[in-house]
């Protein structure tokens, strides 16, 4: 478009009004001249001088919105990006700095870690061999904080992994689960009930198939532990230790009360409930 054809031609609804008025106000033109430059009706036209006069009264200034600035500071603390780059100096990749961070209850995104690098000049790691990127050394051990009982608390925590299990809890509310899970006399520790220990089994099984032996961080995340009434679940260790302490009496009865639960006149169900394939 030609820039001359930009100001007497103006292609948008916005700019049209704009130009009508200040062919008007500025050039003198009359109302039913300016109106029909600019393909407007005279009817809307004084509309839109009273509603322009209007917003001129109370202060608004139409037509020309003032762009919002940005934040003047870094939104992360400076403590943090300088602990990001102290990381990366040791060839830590993002991944394993989040993690390093995530234990120090340092809340902040794959996407800020990243953002962060760049703006201080690093470059992405190169590629590794699995190898590699097993014989890197963390700075320190990570370690999961014990299991204990939640205590219910207005607070806000991420998670990566553990949000699905936590829309079963109506359904499990609904149908007596707890009630039945209580009733089968399973084992308990000082720690954690026999109720907690069942369902930190059942919230890696609605997680999906993953032997979740083999993953070091799920038992940091508070939305399992949550679904189990626990801080965080127990680690891998502790849940294979006490699958051997389940009896199949226990197990039984586990499932004929469950059979009843969810016993149909018309179909004949079967359960099966694995407790030692995590």
């Amino acid at each position: 478009m030609d820039p001359k054809a930009f100001f007497s031609h103006p292609s948008c609804t916005a700019q049209r009004h704009y130009e009508a008025l200040r062919a008007f106000y500025h050039e003198q033109l009359s109302a039913t001249d300016a109106a029909k430059k600019f393909g407007l009706s005279p009817s809307y036209f004084k509309k839109l001088r009273v509603e322009f006069a209007g917003d001129l009264r109370e202060g608004i200034v139409p037509f020309f919105e003032a762009k919002k600035r940005g934040p003047k500071k870094p939104r992360t603390d400076e403590e943090v990006v300088q602990r990001i780059v102290a990381l990366r100096k040791r060839n830590v990749s993002i991944t394993d700095i989040k993690s390093v961070l995530d234990a120090e209850q340092c809340r902040v995104s794959l996407d800020t870690i990243d953002r962060i690098l760049k703006s201080e000049g690093f470059a992405p790691l190169p590629k590794r061999t699995r190898q590699q990127r097993l014989a890197t050394t963390l700075p320190e051990k990570l370690s999961a904080p014990s299991s204990e009982s939640l205590s219910i608390a207005d607070e806000q925590f991420l998670t990566e992994t553990g949000a699905g299990p936590l829309v079963f809890l109506p359904l499990l509310e609904q149908l007596g689960i707890v009630k039945v899970i209580a009733a089968c006399g399973f084992p308990a520790t000082g720690q954690i009930g026999d109720v907690q220990s069942v369902l930190a089994f059942l919230a890696l099984k609605l997680t999906g198939g993953k032997r979740w032996s083999h993953d070091s961080r799920w038992n940091m995340d508070r939305a399992l532990g949550l679904f189990a009434g626990l801080n965080v679940l127990p680690k891998s260790t502790a849940l294979s230790t006490y699958s051997y302490r389940v009896t199949r009496q226990q197990n039984r009865r586990l499932l004929e009360r469950l059979s009843r639960v969810f016993q149909d006149e018309k179909e004949d169900g079967e359960f099966n409930l694995v407790f030692g394939d995590n």
